[in-house]
């Protein structure tokens, strides 16, 4: 779409200051979290580490980077769709985490992100008052069936069940208004999403009919598929994926996952199979698809860098961190 040419010009220059895998081994490298935060100060997150006191608070620097990178792409594209397919995310963390909050009469501030298309406080106040009327309706809908599910259950898992639902939905409606690459990622994230979830759910014992209510509408494999094949081998499985378009998930995830049930590699594969879609947007000169493909990098960018910080902070091993990193964007 011409109409984003601008905003494709202002992308391909901040592509450049994505973290690559070289800054990545240097990360890994540094001895402890605080060497870690020295060298990311040579980057572009080097101001928001500055602004943040404590190196335990990293999570603080890099979700102020992400907001500020949202804003960005807002003003540059004048469409706010594209933020939103990865902003939703956080209001459904938010009202996930509240709302089980809220039965179990703890709290869990620390683990809310101010970043989503709604104030925390404003889901905060919504919650506490057991009134959903100001929430947007997709988010008003969704905690009202939330509320009924946990109510008639008495399972926090509905909630998640009931939110992720609603959650897709809305990503997947709000990708169609940008067209067929938007809605082939949600699409493709709605698949991986619901392997992983068959897979972990053959592994616990499970029942099939709970699956059904964890599985996820509106990808390219209907949920009646999963159901199909979970009560078959796992090689069954495997080989119906290998003649779709997930023939890379079983080589590199699946495979490994009915030898050992290593969920480690599994997740991996299935994190980086969406990155290699969104680098589609790499070799567009202008379109949906850099926008896109450069905000999923900064989504998994936040991911690696949260990852480093947790592990260096407890002292894991460069060999464990190593392990689970997913493929960078650069």
């Amino acid at each position: 779409m011409e109409e984003y040419l601008y905003a494709t010009a202002r992308v391909k220059a901040l592509e450049i200051k994505l973290i690559s895998q070289n800054l990545t081994e240097r990360l890994l490298d540094a001895p402890s979290a605080e060497e870690t935060a020295k060298v990311l100060s040579e980057t572009e997150y080097g101001s928001y580490f500055g602004e943040i006191g404590s190196v335990y608070n990293f999570e603080e620097a890099i979700y102020k980077h992400l907001k500020d990178v949202f804003r960005i792409i807002d003003d540059s594209t004048g469409n706010p769709d594209f933020t939103r397919i990865f902003r939703y995310k956080y209001d459904i963390h938010n009202l996930k985490v509240l709302l089980k909050a809220s039965y179990i009469g703890e709290s869990y501030e620390d683990i809310l992100i101010p970043i989503g298309t709604v104030e925390v406080e404003r889901i905060k106040k919504t919650v506490s008052d057991k009134d959903f009327s100001e929430l947007p309706a997709f988010l008003k809908d969704a905690a009202h069936e939330a509320v009924a599910g946990f109510e008639l259950n008495h399972d926090p898992q509905y909630v998640d069940f009931i939110l992720d639902r609603y959650l897709y939905s809305k990503m997947l409606d709000t990708a169609k208004r940008l067209g067929d690459f938007a809605e082939e990622f949600v699409k493709t994230e709605i698949d991986l999403i619901n392997i992983n979830t068959f897979l972990r759910f053959r592994k616990i014992g499970i029942s099939s009919s709970r699956l059904k209510e964890a599985l996820i509408d509106g990808g390219y494999l209907k949920p009646s598929f999963y159901v199909e094949y979970f009560a078959e081998p796992l090689n069954s499985f495997a080989e119906s994926l290998s003649v779709s378009r997930y023939d890379r998930v079983v080589d590199e995830g699946i495979q490994k996952w009915i030898v050992d049930q290593d969920a480690t590699q599994l997740e991996k594969a299935l994190d980086n199979y969406l990155i290699d879609l969104a680098k589609q947007g790499k070799y567009e000169a202008f379109g949906v698809k850099p926008i896109l493909g450069f905000l999923k990098a900064k989504d998994n960018e936040a991911k690696l860098l949260r990852l480093i910080f947790v592990s260096k902070i407890n002292e894991i091993p460069v060999e464990k961190i190593r392990e689970r990193l997913r493929d960078t964007y650069v």
